[in-house]
């Protein structure tokens, strides 16, 4: 299963992200009203620490992308995106029941190792000065980018962990 995953900082505030798995393909924009590479990199922190489901919103103006992420089967990773026009109605509850605008199966690591590397190229592109500049609200997620690599090192991630 081929994933690609490219984060692109468009003008001040702005970011245009395109996932591709296999043969599904999306584009989607962000504003700096979430901080959406931030809570990426959280989803899949949260997956490779062992929990079964994960999301991350993409806030528009108005409206929202939201990732839903769900592991089956061990390694499998359903990724699913969502659109809604209007972003509060989307309360804590489950994903707009609409059909998504992306929806591809892939290894949960795969994945993660993409994610990881496209926060590796941003870093060597942007550095956390001109990220944040960029950005504007949220600094570079730094902490999250070594817990991702710390994890992706480590051959239990993503295996439930006990209590």
């Amino acid at each position: 299963m081929a994933v690609n995953l490219r984060y692109e900082l468009e003008t001040a505030g702005w970011a245009h992200c395109t996932i591709k798995i296999d043969e599904q393909r999306a584009e989607i924009t962000a504003s700096y009203l979430s901080d959406a590479l931030g809570d990426l990199c959280a989803a899949v922190v949260a997956l490779l620490r062992g929990d079964r489901s994960a999301s991350a919103p993409f806030a528009e103006e108005p409206g929202e992308f939201r990732w839903q992420f769900d592991v089956h089967d061990g390694d499998q990773l359903r990724v699913r995106i969502y659109w809604n026009e209007v972003e509060a109605s989307w309360g804590e509850g489950l994903p707009d029941p609409s059909t998504p605008i992306f929806d591809g199966l892939c290894r949960l690591r795969t994945f993660a190792g993409q994610v990881v590397a496209e926060l590796q190229r941003l870093l060597r592109e942007h550095g956390q000065t001109g990220y944040k500049e960029r950005w504007v609200l949220n600094d570079f997620p730094t902490k999250r980018l070594e817990q991702l690599e710390a994890l992706l090192s480590d051959g239990a991630a993503g295996r439930p962990t006990s209590a």
